[in-house]
Protein backbone atom coordinates (compact mmCIF):
# COMPACT_ATOMS: atom_id res chain seq x y z
CA UNK A 1 0.00 0.00 0.00
CA UNK A 2 1.26 3.46 -0.89
CA UNK A 3 1.53 5.81 2.08
CA UNK A 4 0.45 9.38 1.31
CA UNK A 5 1.69 12.51 3.09
CA UNK A 6 -1.35 14.75 2.51
CA UNK A 7 -5.05 14.66 1.66
CA UNK A 8 -4.18 16.22 -1.70
CA UNK A 9 -1.90 13.27 -2.50
CA UNK A 10 -4.66 10.85 -1.45
CA UNK A 11 -7.14 12.56 -3.77
CA UNK A 12 -4.68 12.68 -6.65
CA UNK A 13 -4.20 8.92 -6.42
CA UNK A 14 -7.94 8.30 -6.15
CA UNK A 15 -8.55 10.49 -9.21
CA UNK A 16 -5.98 8.50 -11.16
CA UNK A 17 -7.65 5.21 -10.18
CA UNK A 18 -11.07 6.62 -11.09
CA UNK A 19 -9.84 7.35 -14.61
CA UNK A 20 -8.83 3.71 -15.04
CA UNK A 21 -12.09 2.44 -13.53
CA UNK A 22 -14.19 4.52 -15.93
CA UNK A 23 -12.23 3.19 -18.91
CA UNK A 24 -12.88 -0.37 -17.75
CA UNK A 25 -16.59 0.35 -17.20
CA UNK A 26 -16.80 1.67 -20.77
CA UNK A 27 -15.11 -1.49 -22.04
CA UNK A 28 -17.45 -3.69 -19.99
CA UNK A 29 -20.43 -1.71 -21.30
CA UNK A 30 -19.48 -2.48 -24.90
CA UNK A 31 -19.71 -6.20 -24.20
CA UNK A 32 -22.96 -5.82 -22.26
CA UNK A 33 -24.51 -4.04 -25.25
CA UNK A 34 -23.46 -6.91 -27.52
CA UNK A 35 -25.07 -9.41 -25.15
CA UNK A 36 -28.55 -8.01 -25.91
CA UNK A 37 -28.66 -9.61 -29.35
CA UNK A 38 -28.29 -13.07 -27.81
CA UNK A 39 -31.15 -12.67 -25.28
CA UNK A 40 -34.64 -14.11 -25.84
CA UNK A 41 -36.76 -12.14 -23.36
CA UNK A 42 -36.74 -9.74 -20.39
CA UNK A 43 -35.93 -12.50 -17.89
CA UNK A 44 -32.96 -13.43 -20.06
CA UNK A 45 -31.73 -9.84 -19.94
CA UNK A 46 -32.11 -9.69 -16.15
CA UNK A 47 -30.25 -13.03 -15.88
CA UNK A 48 -30.71 -13.31 -12.10
CA UNK A 49 -28.67 -16.51 -11.82
CA UNK A 50 -25.79 -14.96 -13.75
CA UNK A 51 -25.89 -11.89 -11.49
CA UNK A 52 -25.44 -14.01 -8.37
CA UNK A 53 -22.61 -15.93 -10.02
CA UNK A 54 -20.83 -12.64 -10.73
CA UNK A 55 -21.39 -11.40 -7.17
CA UNK A 56 -19.98 -14.63 -5.73
CA UNK A 57 -16.97 -14.35 -8.02
CA UNK A 58 -16.15 -10.72 -7.17
CA UNK A 59 -16.55 -11.34 -3.43
CA UNK A 60 -13.93 -14.08 -3.72
CA UNK A 61 -11.69 -11.76 -5.74
CA UNK A 62 -12.16 -9.06 -3.09
CA UNK A 63 -11.15 -11.48 -0.35
CA UNK A 64 -7.99 -12.46 -2.24
CA UNK A 65 -7.13 -8.81 -2.92
CA UNK A 66 -7.76 -7.76 0.70
CA UNK A 67 -10.66 -5.50 -0.30
CA UNK A 68 -13.84 -4.93 1.69
CA UNK A 69 -16.15 -7.66 0.35
CA UNK A 70 -19.36 -5.79 1.20
CA UNK A 71 -18.18 -2.62 -0.57
CA UNK A 72 -17.23 -4.63 -3.65
CA UNK A 73 -20.58 -6.44 -3.68
CA UNK A 74 -22.57 -3.21 -3.28
CA UNK A 75 -20.61 -1.48 -6.04
CA UNK A 76 -21.11 -4.42 -8.39
CA UNK A 77 -24.82 -4.75 -7.66
CA UNK A 78 -25.34 -1.06 -8.44
CA UNK A 79 -23.22 -1.29 -11.57
CA UNK A 80 -24.97 -4.45 -12.76
CA UNK A 81 -28.42 -2.87 -12.23
CA UNK A 82 -27.36 0.05 -14.43
CA UNK A 83 -25.92 -2.23 -17.08
CA UNK A 84 -29.10 -4.33 -17.11
CA UNK A 85 -31.17 -1.18 -17.73
CA UNK A 86 -28.83 -0.17 -20.56
CA UNK A 87 -28.95 -3.68 -22.02
CA UNK A 88 -32.76 -3.59 -21.78
CA UNK A 89 -32.71 -0.46 -23.96
CA UNK A 90 -30.70 -2.28 -26.59
CA UNK A 91 -32.83 -5.44 -26.34
CA UNK A 92 -36.12 -3.55 -26.73
CA UNK A 93 -34.83 -1.47 -29.64
CA UNK A 94 -33.68 -4.59 -31.47
CA UNK A 95 -37.04 -6.26 -30.81
CA UNK A 96 -39.32 -3.28 -31.51
CA UNK A 97 -37.68 -1.33 -34.32
CA UNK A 98 -41.05 -0.30 -35.78
CA UNK A 99 -42.70 0.91 -32.56
CA UNK A 100 -44.40 4.33 -32.81
CA UNK A 101 -42.90 5.52 -29.52
CA UNK A 102 -39.37 5.05 -28.17
CA UNK A 103 -38.87 3.34 -24.81
CA UNK A 104 -35.83 3.73 -22.56
CA UNK A 105 -35.08 1.99 -19.27
CA UNK A 106 -32.32 4.20 -17.93
CA UNK A 107 -32.11 7.97 -17.41
CA UNK A 108 -29.11 8.51 -19.68
CA UNK A 109 -30.97 10.93 -21.99
CA UNK A 110 -33.39 12.40 -19.44
CA UNK A 111 -33.84 16.16 -19.27
CA UNK A 112 -34.79 16.57 -15.61
CA UNK A 113 -36.50 19.93 -16.18
CA UNK A 114 -38.61 18.34 -18.92
CA UNK A 115 -39.51 15.51 -16.54
CA UNK A 116 -40.44 17.99 -13.81
CA UNK A 117 -42.73 19.79 -16.25
CA UNK A 118 -44.34 16.49 -17.30
CA UNK A 119 -45.33 15.77 -13.70
CA UNK A 120 -46.70 19.30 -13.38
CA UNK A 121 -48.97 19.07 -16.44
CA UNK A 122 -49.95 15.37 -15.99
CA UNK A 123 -50.85 16.58 -13.28
CA UNK A 124 -48.97 14.80 -10.48
CA UNK A 125 -47.72 17.78 -8.51
CA UNK A 126 -44.66 19.97 -8.31
CA UNK A 127 -41.58 17.72 -8.38
CA UNK A 128 -38.26 19.55 -8.53
CA UNK A 129 -35.76 18.55 -11.21
CA UNK A 130 -32.90 18.09 -8.74
CA UNK A 131 -35.07 15.84 -6.54
CA UNK A 132 -36.19 13.74 -9.51
CA UNK A 133 -32.57 13.14 -10.49
CA UNK A 134 -31.91 11.68 -7.05
CA UNK A 135 -35.03 9.49 -6.79
CA UNK A 136 -34.64 8.04 -10.29
CA UNK A 137 -30.96 7.33 -9.66
CA UNK A 138 -32.05 5.31 -6.62
CA UNK A 139 -34.82 3.43 -8.46
CA UNK A 140 -34.02 -0.08 -9.64
CA UNK A 141 -36.44 -0.03 -12.60
CA UNK A 142 -37.56 2.93 -14.69
CA UNK A 143 -39.41 3.61 -17.93
CA UNK A 144 -39.23 6.68 -20.14
CA UNK A 145 -41.43 6.93 -23.25
CA UNK A 146 -40.66 9.42 -26.03
CA UNK A 147 -42.45 10.62 -29.12
CA UNK A 148 -39.34 11.44 -31.15
CA UNK A 149 -37.49 13.73 -28.71
CA UNK A 150 -40.52 14.64 -26.58
CA UNK A 151 -40.94 12.92 -23.21
CA UNK A 152 -44.54 11.72 -22.99
CA UNK A 153 -44.58 9.01 -20.31
CA UNK A 154 -42.64 7.85 -17.28
CA UNK A 155 -42.71 5.47 -14.32
CA UNK A 156 -40.30 3.94 -11.84
CA UNK A 157 -39.97 1.22 -9.23
CA UNK A 158 -37.99 1.14 -6.00
CA UNK A 159 -37.04 -2.49 -5.43
CA UNK A 160 -34.75 -4.55 -3.20
CA UNK A 161 -33.98 -7.32 -5.66
CA UNK A 162 -36.16 -10.03 -4.14
CA UNK A 163 -38.88 -9.19 -1.63
CA UNK A 164 -40.69 -5.97 -2.56
CA UNK A 165 -41.00 -3.71 -5.59
CA UNK A 166 -42.81 -0.39 -5.15
CA UNK A 167 -44.15 1.14 -8.37
CA UNK A 168 -44.62 4.90 -8.29
CA UNK A 169 -44.60 8.21 -10.18
CA UNK A 170 -46.34 6.90 -13.31
CA UNK A 171 -47.35 9.89 -15.45
CA UNK A 172 -48.51 10.48 -19.04
CA UNK A 173 -48.44 13.75 -20.98
CA UNK A 174 -52.04 15.09 -21.36
CA UNK A 175 -51.77 15.01 -25.17
CA UNK A 176 -51.06 11.28 -25.05
CA UNK A 177 -53.45 10.12 -22.35
CA UNK A 178 -56.05 7.57 -23.37
CA UNK A 179 -53.66 5.62 -25.63
CA UNK A 180 -52.89 2.91 -23.09
CA UNK A 181 -49.38 4.15 -22.32
CA UNK A 182 -49.98 4.21 -18.56
CA UNK A 183 -51.08 0.59 -18.67
CA UNK A 184 -48.03 -0.34 -20.74
CA UNK A 185 -45.66 1.39 -18.31
CA UNK A 186 -47.20 -0.32 -15.27
CA UNK A 187 -47.16 -3.68 -17.06
CA UNK A 188 -43.50 -3.20 -17.98
CA UNK A 189 -42.56 -2.37 -14.37
CA UNK A 190 -44.53 -5.40 -13.19
CA UNK A 191 -42.67 -7.51 -15.76
CA UNK A 192 -39.33 -6.21 -14.47
CA UNK A 193 -40.49 -7.06 -10.93
CA UNK A 194 -41.47 -10.64 -11.78
CA UNK A 195 -40.49 -13.06 -9.03
CA UNK A 196 -40.75 -10.54 -6.17
CA UNK A 197 -42.82 -11.58 -3.17
CA UNK A 198 -44.94 -8.45 -3.49
CA UNK A 199 -45.41 -5.56 -5.90
CA UNK A 200 -47.15 -2.54 -4.39
CA UNK A 201 -48.27 0.95 -5.40
CA UNK A 202 -50.39 3.87 -4.21
CA UNK A 203 -53.43 4.34 -6.45
CA UNK A 204 -54.70 7.86 -7.09
CA UNK A 205 -58.24 8.48 -5.87
CA UNK A 206 -60.70 6.83 -8.26
CA UNK A 207 -57.99 4.85 -10.11
CA UNK A 208 -58.42 1.65 -8.08
CA UNK A 209 -60.46 -0.13 -10.82
CA UNK A 210 -57.71 0.65 -13.35
CA UNK A 211 -55.07 -1.09 -11.23
CA UNK A 212 -57.41 -3.94 -10.31
CA UNK A 213 -57.66 -4.77 -14.02
CA UNK A 214 -53.86 -5.00 -14.08
CA UNK A 215 -53.88 -7.64 -11.34
CA UNK A 216 -53.51 -5.54 -8.18
CA UNK A 217 -55.54 -6.28 -5.06
CA UNK A 218 -56.58 -3.74 -2.43
CA UNK A 219 -54.53 -3.91 0.78
CA UNK A 220 -56.52 -3.79 4.00
CA UNK A 221 -53.71 -3.24 6.50
CA UNK A 222 -51.32 -0.81 4.80
CA UNK A 223 -49.92 1.97 7.01
CA UNK A 224 -47.79 4.96 6.05
CA UNK A 225 -45.90 7.94 7.46
CA UNK A 226 -46.00 11.02 5.20
CA UNK A 227 -43.76 14.08 5.46
CA UNK A 228 -46.78 16.35 4.88
CA UNK A 229 -49.34 14.41 6.87
CA UNK A 230 -52.04 17.08 6.89
CA UNK A 231 -51.91 17.43 3.11
CA UNK A 232 -52.59 13.75 2.44
CA UNK A 233 -55.27 13.71 5.14
CA UNK A 234 -56.98 16.64 3.41
CA UNK A 235 -56.69 14.85 0.06
CA UNK A 236 -58.37 11.77 1.51
CA UNK A 237 -55.41 9.51 0.68
CA UNK A 238 -55.12 8.38 4.30
CA UNK A 239 -57.33 8.41 7.37
CA UNK A 240 -56.32 8.84 10.98
CA UNK A 241 -56.28 5.57 12.91
CA UNK A 242 -58.13 5.84 16.20
CA UNK A 243 -56.39 3.96 19.02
Amino acid sequence: MQNCNSIEEVRTNINSIDEEIVKLIAKRGDFVKQAAKFKKDTADVKASKRVEEVISKVRNLAKIAGANEEVVENVYRTMIDSFINAEMNEFEHLKNKDEKFQWFYDSNKTDWNELSNLYKIAPLGDKKAEDLKVVFANSKYKCFVYDNEKLIGVGRSVADGYDVSYICDVAIHPDFQGLGLGKQIVNKLVEFSEGYNKIILFASMGKEPFYAKLGFDKMNTAMAIFKNRQRVLDMGLVSEYKL
